[in-house]
């Protein structure tokens, strides 16, 4: 029996992937059926969806998706039951969907066992840390004083910032740390193909280098160039998903390894 939920709030649909590859090591399965999903996380199931799903079903048709179906990704075991969830952006973002899920949630925070943060840490982690603090404290719940670390309260709480390891960045760094491990080979083309282009040629107009001169700019080009081999004219998330960026090779890397810790310690699964 499921005694156990948590739910983390990510920035990007790739985070939720990443995350989920971790909590599959750490012994939880995606839910693929919604009618399996806890029945705690009821206010994500789209009901309209749901009828109009069930119905396809009895005539024999295709059917919807679970992602139109659930908002979030679900990932359980017998005993443990974890929806991560993306809200593209951190902050103010992570503050009004807290405040929903108060709102929503039969008993509120207290049938929750956690709530974590897993923002990217960008080129300021220490004022992403403090507006996650802020998020937490202003729905009442107790903030950790720094990152990775978690609060063992009644609904233990822990704010992590992506890529670990108190550096700046975001998922894409953590994913280059993986690559080099798994895919060096790979990596070492893209890193080239990436740092060759020359961005002052005359046929660039200001606009194509707007996004690559972003400070993520380069390390989302090169994981992109790496993912799309793997996954040709697939996205990012279906490689993370798919491919072997976590894998008994990249578990062991220091950045990994703190996430794992973080996401077994505020699940409960430790």
């Amino acid at each position: 029996m499921i005694q156990s939920h948590s739910y983390i709030l990510v920035e990007g649909q790739q985070d939720v992937l990443f995350l989920g590859k971790l909590l599959r090591e750490l012994g939880l399965q995606d839910v693929r059926d919604v009618d399996a999903i806890s029945s705690l996380w009821e206010l994500f199931k789209d009901q309209d969806q749901l009828r109009q799903h069930r119905g396809l079903v009895a005539a024999k048709k295709l059917g919807l998706q679970i992602h139109q179906l659930f908002s979030g990704v679900c990932f359980q075991n017998d005993s443990h039951s974890v929806v991560v969830r993306k809200v593209s952006g951190s902050g103010t973002k992570f503050l009004r969907n807290l405040e929903s899920l108060e709102q929503l949630l039969d008993g509120g925070f207290s049938s929750l066992a956690a709530i974590g943060l897993v923002p990217d840490a960008d080129n300021d982690p220490d004022s992403v840390f403090q507006s996650c603090k802020a998020a937490l404290k202003n729905v009442g719940l107790v903030e950790p004083n720094e990152p990775s670390q978690i609060v063992d309260a009644d609904t233990r709480t822990g704010i992590f910032l992506l890529p670990g390891g108190g550096a700046t960045g975001a998922l894409e760094d953590l994913l280059l740390d993986c690559a080099e491990t798994v895919y060096p080979e790979l990596l070492a083309g893209a890193t080239r193909y990436v740092d060759d282009v020359d961005r002052t040629h005359a046929t660039f107009a200001a606009e194509d280098l707007l996004e690559i001169g972003r400070p993520q700019g380069r390390a989302k080009a090169i994981v992109g160039c790496v993912s799309c081999f793997l996954k040709p004219g697939s996205t990012i998330q279906n490689s993370v998903y798919r491919d072997r960026w976590v894998s008994e090779h990249s578990l062991p890397l220091p950045r990994v390894t703190e996430l794992c810790l973080f996401l077994k310690q505020l699940v409960g699964l430790i």
